[in-house]
């Protein structure tokens, strides 16, 4: 019986849907298709980021520390995961790097112990030009030595090269004195020219780094790269493409001269095999001879900033920030006017100040205070009950900015839990928008 009930049920169900589908054509909609949908992923072109840096020199003074320290990586301690971080670094030798050759007499003389390729390694350099004013202190076998060596650990030394960076061929040439009336350069996607030449100490491009900085863009060259004056000298354009005159210097023993102990980070981002920006960022060397990037170091209680003092500070309101922040903040302000600001940069000498009055809000050394990047912020609303304690965090400007901060640059330096200077929810550090949304997106 149950079989004679199932068969009369399914010939019902054809009929009907027979009927249903007649209906459907009738009314002009004709046979249903049923497509399957397919997602393409669409192609999306990565961007490359490339470092640039000056002059590198590890002997002389930085060699005595290193010595010292029993550490051949030690000039690069403070920035070397920083520089790794980027898909290409470059960097100017300054000097043999070998225990080979003969000493020339040269007024400055200088040579590498090889085991500082340790350091060479650690910061990620991929491209080091050895075109340059000393790399013949020790005559021809130590650069022959030097060149060996340096291809041994897998730095490309230029001269002229071509590095493959995922799929985006970058041709290196890299020129010295006596300077070519014209250069040939080698087939690649993109071309980048390195030279050692300008007046030392100079704090502006001359005629002949300008001239010659022209001469090569007119024969293909995509970027211009300087060293050798080891001070910082402009960014200029010319035929749309960039010219870094000087980047400065980046780890040297010239600590006489505030300017000597500066240098530019030349950031160069490339997107579908061409240049889309190109961006200086500030590095400082500190009193050891090792170089900081100011923007992303981690101050602490371990880590000092020495007695450095930002030169791009911009007034907002009360306080004094770096100029690279400047807008953000507003953008932030904009957003929520009853934020107050309660402190912002603070020099060395004025932390010392502070320190010693012993007041327990300032508890940080001199040397030691974030305020002293005069990228970090001290928020508030005004009342002198709530700000700088950590009720502020129950407030609705304080649950706000726990939550929005790195929507703006900023992220809470000191959260519940860390090691350092207790919770401090009013206490803001400017990183930058993507860096920020990195760090809170890793659980920083």
């Amino acid at each position: 019986m149950k079989y004679k009930i199932v068969i009369m049920l399914v010939i019902v169900l054809f009929v009907f849907g027979f009927l249903w589908l007649g209906s459907v054509e009738e009314e002009g909609i004709g046979e249903v298709e049923v497509f399957e949908e397919v997602l393409i992923p669409e192609e999306v072109s990565k961007e490359l980021v490339l470092y640039f840096v000056g002059d590198v020199m590890l002997s002389r003074g930085v060699a005595k520390k290193m010595e010292k320290f029993d550490d051949w990586a030690w000039p690069f301690r403070k920035v070397g995961e920083f520089l790794s971080k980027a898909d290409l670094t470059f960097g100017n030798l300054e000097g043999p790097l070998s225990d080979k050759g003969i000493e020339v007499g040269n007024k400055y003389s200088f040579r590498v112990d090889p085991r500082a390729l340790e350091g060479l390694e650690l910061a990620g350099f991929d491209v080091m030009s050895i075109a340059n004013n000393h790399i013949l202190d020790w005559g021809v076998l130590a650069r022959e030595d030097t060149i060996e060596r340096l291809e041994g650990v897998g730095i490309k030394p230029v001269g002229e090269g071509v590095v493959l960076v995922d799929d985006v061929s970058i041709g290196f040439s890299a020129f010295t004195y006596p300077l070519p009336k014209s250069v040939l350069l080698p087939v690649a996607d993109l071309n980048i020219v390195s030279m050692h030449l300008g007046v030392e100490y100079e704090r502006f491009s001359g005629s002949e780094q300008e001239e010659f900085a022209k001469m090569v863009i007119d024969q293909g060259a995509d970027l211009v790269v300087g060293h050798h004056p080891h001070v910082r000298q402009e960014i200029g354009k010319y035929k749309g493409k960039y010219i870094i005159y000087s980047l400065g210097n980046f780890v040297f023993d010239q600590s006489w001269s505030e300017e000597t102990m500066k240098g530019w980070l030349g950031k160069v981002v490339v997107k579908d095999g061409e240049i889309v920006s190109v961006d200086p960022i500030e590095v400082q060397i500190n009193q050891d001879f090792q170089p900081f990037v100011p923007l992303y170091y981690s101050v602490d209680k371990d880590n000092s900033l020495g007695s450095y003092y930002p030169d791009d500070l911009v007034s907002v309101r009360d306080i004094k920030v770096r100029k690279v922040v400047y807008s953000d903040l507003m953008e932030m302000l904009d957003s929520r006017s009853d934020l107050k600001l309660i402190s912002g940069f603070r020099s060395f000498d004025y932390q010392k100040g502070l320190f010693e009055k012993g007041d327990p809000l300032y508890i940080v050394p001199p040397g030691h205070s974030e305020h002293q990047l005069g990228t970090t912020i001290d928020f508030g609303i005004g009342d002198s009950f709530i700000d700088l304690t950590e009720k502020f965090s129950e407030t609705e400007v304080g649950k706000w900015l726990a939550r929005e901060a790195f929507k703006y640059g900023f992220v809470m330096s000191y959260p519940e839990g860390n090691d350092q200077y207790g919770f401090e929810p009013w206490h803001f550090r400017w990183f930058g928008k993507d860096r920020a949304r990195e760090m809170v997106g890793s659980g920083y």
